[in-house]
C-alpha cells in the first residue's frame, strides 16, 4: 500500500487512491455544493468556496482603503 500527503491540507498521509484525508473530508462536508452562500456585505452576490466576501465588495474595500491614504 502506498501513501501520499493529503493534497488539501498537506499534513496528513492518505492512501494513494484517496482524494483527501478524513479531516479535510469533514471540513468540506460542511460546505455543500447544493447550498448557495451569499456575500454578507452586499447580500447580492454568490460566494465561491474559498471566499469570505464577494469580489466586488473586496474591490470596494481595497479601493476605499487606498482612497483613505491620499
Amino acid at each position: 500500500m502506498k501513501y501520499k500527503k493529503c493534497p488539501v491540507c498537506e499534513l496528513n498521509y492518505i492512501e494513494e487512491t484517496e482524494k483527501m484525508c478524513d479531516i479535510c473530508k469533514n471540513k468540506s462536508s460542511s460546505f455543500d455544493d447544493d447550498e448557495e452562500y451569499i456575500c454578507p456585505i452586499c447580500y447580492k452576490n454568490k460566494l465561491k468556496y474559498d471566499e469570505v466576501i464577494c469580489k466586488k465588495c473586496m474591490e470596494k474595500r481595497l479601493l476605499g482603503d487606498l482612497n483613505d491614504l491620499s
